[in-house]
């Protein structure tokens, strides 16, 4: 079998845009927070992240969330807004695409029914069925 399942944190892009970082960004449950970290998370210790998540989770009332439950729902968005599987697989930073395929493949159905129509209107049979 060889190997993580997931490449290692560095090796992943991460790119969020300022509509994404200004609005996490402006907590105040962590006046040390670093400049440009979102949700003030201080580098360095992924651990830190577990915790800030906890501490954000608990002021929000959110005791049933759980950290990993965000990574499902945004491969999940991600997938029902058509974005393609490889790129999911490299955000989330998989090591194959057999790995997200399995996961999130029950969001694919629903991409293939709304292809349909558009595979009717290039061949031209929209309206036959």
């Amino acid at each position: 079998m060889g190997g993580s399942p997931r490449r290692a944190v560095v090796d992943r892009p991460a790119s969020l845009d300022g509509d994404v970082v200004r609005p996490v960004g402006r907590s105040t449950l962590s006046p040390s927070r670093e400049a440009g970290s979102p949700c003030g998370v201080r580098r360095g210790d992924p651990r830190n992240v577990n915790r800030r998540f906890e501490q954000l989770r608990a002021v929000a009332g959110l005791d049933w969330l759980h950290l990993h439950d965000l990574r499902h729902a945004f491969a999940t968005f991600l997938l029902d807004q058509g974005e393609e599987l490889w790129t999911v697989m490299e955000l989330l930073g998989h090591s194959t695409i057999r790995m997200t395929a399995d996961t999130y493949g029950h969001v694919l159905p629903a991409q293939a029914r709304q292809a349909a129509p558009a595979i009717d209107r290039l061949l031209g049979e929209e309206g036959t069925a």
